[in-house]
Parts: structure tokens; C-alpha cells; sequence
């Protein structure tokens, strides 16, 4: 079977599973077994792919069919201007999320400073890397209470050689926290916990229920969290705060009445209400 044919063949599979980006999935997939990039496989795409590359391919397109993430099967997911292991023990990065890095440099333009930032439930460890990769001269705290997903992020700083810039803490939000931030930033779990089994399968099944689950509202995490921000925020610091689509003026209700201040809510790539951006 040549490659152009086994991508013929995995694709309506894919699509028959439920999967909408069947045929670029496919493609993934046979990438990582080849070890190679798409202008390979338009390149080569007549070549005769060998038995135990197309077991390989089958093996990966089998667990894609399950509804396993796209970023498990492969390892890793890009994000910002990065790659990050991505594992079940953390939250697969979202293209969406990108709008907290992108609020922090709006806000604060001049990337030469030195500033402290916090990152609150950083799971793989995106968000304060890649805020570390823009601000240069930052240091970064990186705090989880999963000592799963630190070794996740930890892993992620060493292969981005940001190691020397970021210390990881086990811990729950900010307790035991005493020395104030220039930067906050958190992408907290805030879906309804009933709403959860309604989730795409690569979601519900597969993505760690704690950095989902926002309890029996969706904003329990923002009630815990924002109490943290307003004693740990510098009088002239900022923090940029993921919500739902649909949590705006919940969230804001809650930042107003822990005495903090919100400068603006920013929308995603799709014009959704995204990031809070929040000050003292």
C-alpha cells in the first residue's frame, strides 16, 4: 500500500468515528510514524509504506478511532510558539487560551522588564512558559496541587530551557503565598460538573476531571482563586484570568466583590468572551 493510499483509507474511518478533522488527523498520525513532514508524504506520496509501518499507523489510527486526544497519541501539542508534552495527567492546550499571552503583552508591552509572575493550576505549564518565552527577563512560579502534571510542566521547562527561570510548587492556589506578583495568570477549571459527561469524548474521558470540573456552577475555582489575586497582586500588577463563554458577567460579579478591579474582557478567535483582565 502506498502512502497516498493508506491516508485514502484512514480518513473516512476517522470521519466514521465522529471525528471532524479526519483527514488531517490521518496525516498526523502517519507523520509520527514516518518520523517526517506533510511535504514528505505530498513528496513520497506513491511510495510503498513497509508492514511494520503500516501496523504502526494502524495501532495510532485505532486509538484515534477511540476518541483518545490527538495530543496524547502524538505526545505533544503546539501552543504560542511551542511544542508541550502533553499528557492525561494535564489539560490539552487550546488555541483559545493563547488570548491570556496575548492580553499580557498588551498590557504590558515592554517585555525587557523583570517582572514576577504566578501561574495558578499551570498543568502542562503553557501559560508561564510561554509568558516566560515573551517577558525575558521574568521569573515564573508555576503552581499545581497535581504533582502529576508539575512533573509535566517541569519536563516542558527543561525541553524549553526555561528551567533556570521557573520554580513549580505543590500547592492549592495561593496558600502559604506571601510575596506579591507583578503577573497573575490562571486558566482555572470552570465547567459545570453536570455538564461534563455531555463533553466531547476526547474531553470527558481522557482530560483530568479536576482541571475541568468547576463544581455545581462552573465558578467555584474563581471564588477560591480571586481571594489569592487580590493579596497577592501588586498594587500596580496585572492578572489575566481564562473564563467560559458564557461566565462573563458571573466572573466579573465575583472580581468586583473580592475588591478587585476589571480592566476589560477579551474575546477568543472565535469573538467569545476569553480572558478577564483584572487589576488592583
Amino acid at each position: 500500500m502506498t502512502l497516498r493510499e493508506l491516508l485514502l483509507n484512514a480518513a473516512p474511518r476517522l470521519e466514521s468515528a465522529g471525528i471532524d478533522s479526519a483527514t488531517l488527523d490521518a496525516r498526523l498520525l502517519l507523520q509520527q510514524v514516518l518520523a517526517c513532514d506533510h511535504e514528505y508524504l505530498i513528496r513520497h506520496a506513491n511510495s510503498l509504506v513497509t508492514a511494520a509501518q503500516q501496523e504502526q499507523f494502524e495501532q495510532l489510527l485505532q486509538r484515534r478511532i477511540a476518541r483518545e486526544p490527538l495530543s496524547h497519541i502524538m505526545g505533544k501539542r503546539g501552543f504560542w510558539k511551542d511544542e508541550f508534552i502533553v499528557t492525561p495527567d494535564v489539560l490539552d492546550p487550546r488555541p483559545d487560551s493563547e488570548t491570556l499571552i496575548e492580553s499580557l503583552i498588551k498590557y504590558r508591552p515592554n517585555t525587557q522588564t523583570p517582572y514576577q509572575i504566578a501561574d495558578f493550576g499551570t498543568g502542562s505549564g503553557c501559560l508561564i512558559l510561554s509568558a516566560l518565552r515573551e517577558f525575558v527577563h521574568a521569573r515564573g512560579l508555576a503552581i499545581d496541587r497535581s504533582a502529576a502534571a508539575l512533573a509535566v510542566a517541569k519536563q516542558n521547562a527543561q525541553n524549553l530551557q526555561l528551567s533556570s527561570r521557573v520554580d513549580f510548587l505543590l500547592n492549592h492556589w495561593g496558600n502559604a503565598l506571601q510575596t506579591p506578583f507583578d503577573m497573575i495568570m490562571s486558566n482555572p477549571p470552570y465547567i459545570v460538573e453536570d455538564e461534563i459527561p455531555s463533553l466531547a469524548p476526547e474531553v470527558r474521558c481522557f482530560e483530568p476531571f479536576g482541571a475541568l470540573s468547576g463544581g455545581a456552577d462552573g465558578l467555584y475555582a474563581y471564588r477560591e482563586l480571586f481571594p489569592h489575586i487580590k493579596r497577592l497582586l501588586k498594587p500596580d500588577g496585572i492578572a489575566v484570568i481564562e473564563i467560559g463563554a458564557e461566565q462573563r458577567e458571573a466572573v466579573c460579579d465575583i472580581a468586583c466583590k473580592s475588591g478587585l478591579n476589571v480592566v476589560e474582557v477579551v474575546p477568543d478567535l472565535s469573538g467569545l468572551p476569553r480572558v478577564v483582565v483584572i487589576t488592583q
